[in-house]
């Protein structure tokens, strides 16, 4: 047992100074710990022994170590879809676009969940708004564009402007996913927009789908056309690992 301890110990200082090379080099580090309940850390033992230790233990570890943890392969997935095209948040407000006022209440209902907040626009952002929008839509953040923002690319793309010029706003959501195959001209108009708009500005976008969303070839072709903006998987499942991403994006701006 001892020497397991001490080993444990060992382990421990290497990812830590593993870690502290993959921070200077701006590189994540994302990790899933096994033992959150009694079972758990029976099959970690079991399974890497050395390694396996308490939650708290571990998070302590993350903390200061610079970790990203987070709770499933899926946030494993989402997270690295996020770092690889867009950049990390200034905090942790959300602001967010639906054309569905059911998807605007998933919205709330899971950034409540996972700890976030859409704040209420600013007046200018309002005003903004109100000028382009009208009958069928809820101008407020999330704002659910409705009619107005499916059937024109300029209504959308001047609410998507309007909420990233917000001060209040950290992260931009959008509903959207990627055409499985052609037929789609008005959607990838837009997504071609909104990418113009990301690779000019400085705040992250990300495209949320409303349920779990598989790609095949012609999705994947668009994807590549689309490099500064992201696109993530299901309403909860995205705002788990925005919540996460902002985390750590906060404790890497703190000096190393």
């Amino acid at each position: 047992m001892t020497a397991r301890i001490i080993d444990g110990k060992a382990i421990a200082a290497q990812l830590r100074a593993a870690c502290t090379v993959a921070r200077h080099a701006g590189k994540p580090v994302i990790a899933i710990k096994l033992g959150a309940s009694a079972e758990g850390r029976a099959a970690a033992l079991a399974h890497t022994g050395a390694i396996a230790g308490a939650m708290e233990e571990f998070d302590a570890l993350a903390v200061s170590a610079g970790i990203m943890r987070v709770r499933t392969l899926d946030d494993i997935v989402e997270a690295v879809e996020y770092f690889i095209h867009v950049p990390l948040p200034a905090g942790a407000n959300l602001g967010g676009i639906t054309f569905s006022g059911a998807l605007r209440g998933l919205m709330l209902d899971a950034a409540a969940a996972n700890g976030l907040t859409f704040p209420a626009p600013a007046p200018a952002t309002l005003k903004r708004l109100e000028a382009v929008l009208g009958v069928g839509t809820f101008i407020g953040n999330p704002l659910d564009s409705g009619f107005a923002g499916l059937g024109s690319k300029e209504v959308y793309i001047e609410c998507v402007a309007a909420l990233l010029d917000d001060p209040a706003i950290d992260i931009l959501l959008l509903q959207e996913e990627l055409p499985r195959g052609p037929g789609s001209e008005r959607k990838e108009a837009n997504l071609h927009a909104v990418n113009a708009l990301a690779a000019r500005g400085k705040k992250p976008i990300v495209h949320v789908t409303m349920i779990s969303h598989g790609l095949n070839d012609y999705s994947r072709a668009l994807r590549e056309q689309l490099p500064h903006i992201g696109f993530m998987q299901e309403v909860d499942k995205t705002l788990r690992a925005v919540r996460a991403i902002a985390t750590y994006a906060e404790r890497a701006r703190q000096p190393v």
